[in-house]
């Protein structure tokens, strides 16, 4: 119990499409530098193998395999495979240290998996089915607005990173519209396409809301 009161608060991270657990250290290594006082990261592989996504070549040309949180040509809708994944993680993070994970922060793909994943927690706690503490808050990076049979919304704050020249930008909003409730929402807008933020402004601006909504909810 002394062990755990002495961990960081914990940030579990969900690559893109086409993508790995490595390759999205890789590509979130300066927003992780600006957050390591509060948090540590917990990174997952998602189960498919599959080519490589968007932007992932030349440059991760020899840091396969790559893998998808759907599996190609099923209509994106997202299996039971990997929603068990991170509900494993989740389970494993409390077993091991008594508390939850803090956050969930996903990229495009991972976004929607989190949202996803955030949801269906959010109705087995209504339901009375479960008594796992879930994630805090989401953020989610360029995310994609997963597939709904239901009006419910998150509930939970959430921060949503939209890129101006993004060509997802759209799902994007409808993930933040739609999936979440309007009132636990912030948006930060940035002049960038499809990928996690670099540019130091872009990182300030960003970590800015992450502790500010960390610090508001918690």
């Amino acid at each position: 119990i002394m062990e755990s009161s002495n961990r960081k608060p914990a940030i579990l991270c969900l690559h893109g499409g086409g993508t790995s657990a490595t390759i999205y250290k890789i590509q979130t290594l300066r927003l992780r530098r600006a957050l390591s006082s509060h948090f540590d990261f917990v990174f997952l592989n998602a189960p498919f193998i599959t080519a490589a996504g968007p932007g992932v070549l030349p440059f991760f040309e020899d840091a396969g395999p790559f893998y998808s949180w759907e599996k190609p040509g099923d209509g994106g809708k997202t299996p039971k495979e990997s929603i068990m994944i991170v509900e494993e993680a989740m389970k494993r993070r409390y077993a091991e240290t008594r508390q939850p994970f803090t956050a969930v922060m996903g990229f495009s793909q991972g976004a929607k998996l989190g949202a996803t994943v955030m949801l269906g927690h959010q109705r087995k706690q209504k339901q009375g089915r479960t008594l796992l503490e879930g994630p805090k808050f989401g953020i989610f990076l360029m995310g994609i607005c997963p597939r709904k049979e239901d009006s419910e919304r998150l509930c939970l704050p959430t921060i949503h990173v939209v890129g101006s020249n993004d060509v997802y930008r759209e799902e994007s909003k409808r993930l933040s519209a739609e999936c979440c409730q309007q009132q636990t929402t912030t948006h930060v807008e940035l002049p960038i396409g499809h990928h996690i933020p670099n540019a130091q402004a872009h990182i300030r601006e960003l970590v800015v809301e992450i502790v500010r909504v960390y610090c508001r909810f918690l």
